[in-house]
């Protein structure tokens, strides 16, 4: 099995070569050291949330840091994700994404 994978500035459609390859969302943002990052990814017929964790790092507040997503394609269709911080929502995008 290939161990590629894509990272979503790639394309705006990804042909994944087999169940479960994945593909990477990134975005960045100024670093807070008070803030909460997560993530919400949707696939249409699933949903999952998640938390970025940020404790142990040195980022400073201010700093311009990319918060990474991976995600495993398991079906095909289109992949949504909004970032949040605190839980209000700072950037969002998709990909179509075909599962061989």
């Amino acid at each position: 099995m290939s161990s590629a994978q894509f990272c979503k500035e790639d394309a705006s459609s990804i042909d994944a070569s087999y169940k479960g390859q994945r593909v990477y969302f990134t975005t960045a943002v100024q670093f807070k050291s008070s803030a909460k990052y997560s993530y919400e990814i949707s696939n249409g017929s699933q949903s999952k949330k998640g938390t970025l964790d940020s404790k142990g790092t040195s980022n400073a507040d201010g700093q311009a840091v990319t918060l990474t997503v991976k995600v495993p394609m398991e079906q095909s269709g289109t992949y949504s994700i909004k970032f949040l911080e605190n839980g209000s929502q700072f950037a969002s995008d998709s990909v179509n994404v075909t599962v061989k």
